[in-house]
């Protein structure tokens, strides 16, 4: 919920979020309460209820404080939260001021500036875009005779709402910019990334164009030495039944089906009908020319 007062991103810390948000944290008001009964169940009792409320809120603000104080190294976003807002009892008894969107950014150190987007991993770099190599600094006010500092910037927004308004429309201004920076940097990188994907994309199709042309000539290199194994056979092993002449002259793409019969029906000569087999199936197997050669020569040697 302190998030949401405070208009603030997700990786604000709790305590951050809750003093933005002017809030105070849950386990100090429970603890606020449990006093506060306890005194206004006391029988001996002389304050009005308001004056023992007022005086339990002030010792939850000091130990706030002292919670406060104790954990401003706890990280990087922290330390700054504190040194823009060290003293919690004058920003929670402020009477004007609304904290914004733009002004949580600057406060909670949490939003569009180049180093929190570098170590979130939104940017390459943390460096200031207009100044290479420079980290980035953001001023809300300078040149004046009293400029706007992160150690004077709650006592400028504190002094009256017209400082407020001035401090965060300047806010506004300077992170707009840097939402536009950041855009900007976004839809340049990806273009970049279309412009790579395009080439991925060329540089696939012709790999690819050329590949099925690879396995074109090998498919005609592997038909051609089928079919001369096939003659070799023939020779090798002679022609001279009728039936075996009208086989051999048959396609070759007849299926294994159409082989087999061709062979059954060459007549008695067994030995080169089984030759014959052997040569398709290891043409069907799809071995080279040397092995379909040793393939018939075994064929051979075994009978």
């Amino acid at each position: 919920m302190a998030l949401r007062v405070a208009r603030a991103f997700r990786t604000v810390r709790y305590e951050t979020a809750t003093l933005l948000a002017g809030l105070t944290p849950i386990c100090l008001l429970v603890e606020e309460d449990a006093r506060v009964y306890q005194r206004l169940s006391a029988t001996n009792r002389s304050d009005t209820r308001a004056n023992i409320r007022k005086q339990e809120r002030q010792a939850t603000i000091a130990e706030w404080q002292q919670q406060w104080d104790a954990e401003a190294d706890t990280s990087r976003y922290t330390r700054w939260a504190h040194r823009v807002l060290p003293n919690i009892s004058d920003w929670q008894s402020r009477k004007h001021g609304d904290v914004s969107f733009h002004l949580c950014q600057v406060l909670s150190g949490h939003g569009l500036f180049r180093d929190y987007l570098c170590r979130n991993g939104f940017t390459l770099s943390s460096d200031c875009q207009r100044c290479s190599g420079v980290p980035e600094t953001q001023l809300l006010g300078d040149g004046s005779t009293d400029p706007v500092r992160p150690e004077n910037l709650q006592q400028h927004l504190l002094r009256d709402a017209e400082s407020w308004s001035r401090i965060s429309e300047a806010a506004k201004r300077i992170t707009a910019q840097l939402q536009q920076a950041w855009d900007d940097e976004r839809a340049a990188l990806a273009a970049q990334g279309n412009e790579q994907h395009v080439e991925d994309v060329a540089d696939l199709e012709a790999r690819t164009a050329a590949r099925r042309a690879d396995l074109r000539l090998r498919q005609a290199r592997f038909s051609e030495r089928r079919r001369q194994v096939m003659q070799d056979a023939r020779r090798l092993y002679g022609d001279s039944s009728p039936a075996s002449a009208s086989s051999s002259s048959s396609s070759d793409d007849d299926d294994s089906d159409g082989r087999k019969r061709a062979h059954i029906a060459a007549g008695p000569s067994g030995r080169r009908n089984r030759a014959n087999e052997r040569a398709d199936e290891a043409t069907d197997r799809g071995l080279s020319a040397s092995e379909e050669a040793a393939a018939v020569e075994a064929e051979v040697a075994s009978r």
